[in-house]
């Protein structure tokens, strides 16, 4: 500001010491202003654009940080599944493990898998759709199969 008020001074005193006719110093003056608005308009929309890049280029960031913690987490999960899956197929193949927790493993993989579905999809992961992989929990019953519960 104290620039731009500086220069309109500066430039109005030079104006009056060089151009003596009245009208010549009002033209001179429109054209002075409507220069120093356009300058100042670009300068500012300069300004504008390079803040706006900085913010678009820290939420770039952001979501290659989520995708990489998402990946990173889908492949734990998955490697989890796998060694469950390997599990359960060694408890099936006995006769003395109980069915109902068998049925159980086989519905906890069904389950593990699907949310590493949900999760793989990154594009269309909401955060509802975060939350309720997150806050589902099992309520596990004797007898009785797994159900959910909010």
């Amino acid at each position: 500001m104290t620039i731009s008020l500086a220069y309109i001074y500066a430039s109005d005193k030079a104006l009056a010491i060089f151009v003596a006719d009245k009208e010549w110093i009002s033209n001179i003056s429109m054209f002075k202003g409507t220069v120093f608005v356009l300058v100042t308009t670009c300068f500012l929309v300069y300004l504008i654009k390079r803040a706006l890049d900085k913010e678009v280029g820290k939420e770039k960031e952001k979501q290659r940080f989520l995708n990489a913690n998402v990946g990173a987490m889908n492949h734990i999960m998955a490697k989890f599944v796998n060694k469950i899956e390997i599990f359960h197929t060694y408890a099936a193949q006995r006769d003395d493990f109980d069915k109902v927790v068998l049925r159980l493993f086989e519905d906890l993989i069904k389950e593990t898998k699907l949310d590493i579905n949900r999760i793989s999809d990154i594009d269309n992961l909401t955060d509802s759709a975060i939350y309720e992989i997150i806050h589902t929990k099992k309520v596990v019953q004797p007898n009785q199969s797994v159900k959910s519960s909010p």
